[in-house]
Order: C-alpha cells, then structure tokens, then sequence
C-alpha cells in the first residue's frame, strides 16, 4: 500500500496537546499516512519529539507507542506536582485550575511582585532531568528519516529560532517550552530564550522549506474563535494570550495562500515557487467551551477525554479528506482568518 506523505505542525498550548497526541494516534493506527518533518512549539514540539523518537524506533506502532508512553509520564509528572482541578474547580466543571493550590500560590507570588524566582517554581532541574530520561537527544539529532523543528523565540532580539538537527539539545527542548512566568530563561551560546509561541505558534515555513512534501497538517488547540466576550480579567488575559498565540499562525497562513493563489494564477515562475496544500484539524468549539486554565490539567481522566475526542475528529476528517491529500487543500484560510 502506497502511503500519502505528509507534515505535521503542532501549536503549543500545555496538556491541550493531548487532543493532538489522538489525532496522530489515530493517524498512525491507519497506516495510510508517512510523516517527513515535524514542526512544534513548547508542548507541541515535546509531542513532536516523542512522535519522531518512536517512529525511528518501530515504525508507526514505535509512533504510537512513545505518545503513549510521553503522556502517561507527564500524568505521573502533574500527580507529583499537584497539577489537577480541586474539589471547587471540579464542582465548576469544564476542567479548570483555578482553586488548584500549587497554582494559586504561585499565582499569588506572582501578583505580589515575587516572581519570577531565579529557579523555576516548578522545578527546571527535575524538568531537564525527566527530558534526558526520555529522550535519547543523540538519535533525535542524527535522525534523518524524520526532520524535527523546535521553535523558540530569542528574548532579546525579538527573532524566532528554530533548533533542528545538531542543535536538537535538551536545552533546546527546555527553551521552547519555557513560560517566562513559571520557568527561569534558557541560555543558549549566549542567547536567551522564551517559549516559542510567542513568536511561531507553530512555525510552518520550516515544513516548507525543508520537506519534499507540499502536505502540511496543522493541529489546532488554541481557539481562534470564541462566542462570548470575556469579561473578567481572567478571561480577558487568557483571551489575550490566545490571541497572542494565533496572530503567528494567521499571518504565515494568509502569506501560503497568497503565494498559492499567485502559483495559481500563473503570475509567477512555478519552478522557483511551491505550491503548499495546508490541511487542518480541530475543534474549536471543544476548546472555547473548556475553562481556559484547563491547559494546565494532568488529570488523567481530562487527557483521556482530549485523546478520544482527536481521535474521534481525525476520524471524520480522514474520511472527508484523504483523497485530496497530495492535490489541493482541505482548509480554507480566506474563509476562516480574512
């Protein structure tokens, strides 16, 4: 059986990524699809990372496998850690963290001005200790089968860096997913490093650039869309940081289908342009319903309900989509973010 070769992008967007970790499950276990690169941002290029580990390892059973294997570390991690929704959040219902103790007081710390500390408040040691534990950081960076790009967004000069290759370090890893308010910043050869949401959430033109495959599979977490306006200042500052995270997105987005309206129309050499067939799956109005600090649930019954519900919406849209994977589009960038 021949296998339509695509890309994968993952936002990032804490334990949300589990809806994601369905989707590709779901992906692999119908065998239909290779993956050539991989593109994430903190919990997204994590996710990313485990995926390109388990392929080199087994294949898409190894894929499977190393997914599952990452998410149930990171239930064990948030359990330690005291990362789940308190008896007042779970009476609230949609999965919320906001009378999570661990949470409320370093949230506390914050708000006084005591914060950031100069040690991450949950622990940057034991988080580089439980990266080298699970991944071999040798093979990722030798791994030619699978192209891995991390991003991340250098503090100083504003510009986005994406560590792929050689540079594919654990500190590299740390530096993607370092939330300045919750971890210390991450230096690398003398740059300084944020989470990379900030700046590519997730970056796309790496796939572009790198891959022989023109099939890029974009997997949604943060809700582009919500219906109602956000009136607390809680609400108003999630809001606020999910706007921040998507504009990236938006822009890369409307700059592929510029280009590929103009491949199109014919008005530009075709031989020096790509044509990219951007694909997307999500569920926007699963997340805009959930409490917005849900992202920082560990619950394992909370993942378990994200991971059914990607594999449930891959489901409906492989069957939708397939056959134009390789030919044209399935996601409609004018209609969704013009």
């Amino acid at each position: 059986m021949k296998k339509k070769t695509i890309n994968i992008a993952l936002q990032g967007g804490g334990t949300h990524l589990a809806f994601s970790w369905g989707v590709i499950d779901y992906l692999l276990e119908d065998g239909r699809f290779a993956i050539e690169g991989l593109s994430g941002t903190s919990a997204g290029g994590l996710t990313c990372a485990a995926l390109a580990q388990g392929l080199e390892k087994n294949g898409l059973q190894g894929g499977r496998e190393e997914l599952a294997a990452f998410w149930e570390m990171v239930v064990e991690q948030g359990a330690l850690l005291g990362l789940a929704p308190s008896y007042i959040d779970r009476m609230f219902g949609l999965y919320g963290m906001d009378y999570s103790l661990p949470l409320s007081i370093v949230n506390t710390l914050l708000f006084a001005g005591f914060l950031p500390f100069p040690w991450s408040p949950f622990g940057l040691n034991n988080f580089k200790k439980l990266l080298n534990n699970f991944f071999d950081f040798e093979k990722l960076s030798q791994n030619k089968e699978i192209k891995l790009f991390l991003t991340a967004t250098n503090v100083l000069n504003s510009k986005l860096k994406i560590f792929t290759g050689e540079e594919l370090t654990v500190e590299a890893f740390m530096a993607s997913a370092c939330v300045p308010h919750y971890s210390q910043t991450v230096e690398i050869k003398g740059e300084f490093y944020w989470d990379g949401g900030y700046i590519g959430n997730p970056s796309l033109f790496p796939l572009i650039y790198n891959c022989d495959s023109p099939d890029i599979l974009v997997i949604l977490v943060v809700p582009y869309q919500i219906n109602t306006l956000p009136s607390t200042v809680k609400n108003i500052n999630w809001r606020m940081h999910d706007l921040f995270l998507t504009n990236t997105l938006v822009r890369e987005m409307r700059a592929i289908e510029f280009v590929t309206n103009l491949i199109n129309q014919q008005t530009r050499d075709n031989s020096k342009s790509k044509k990219v067939n951007v694909h997307v799956i999500e569920d926007n109005q699963f997340f805009a319903d959930l409490d917005p600090s849900s992202r920082l649930n560990t619950d394992e019954n909370f993942l378990k309900i994200l991971y059914e519900r990607g594999r449930a919406v891959a489901a409906i849209w492989v069957e939708k989509n397939y056959d134009n994977i390789g030919k044209r589009s399935t996601f409609d960038v004018k209609e969704t973010f013009v």
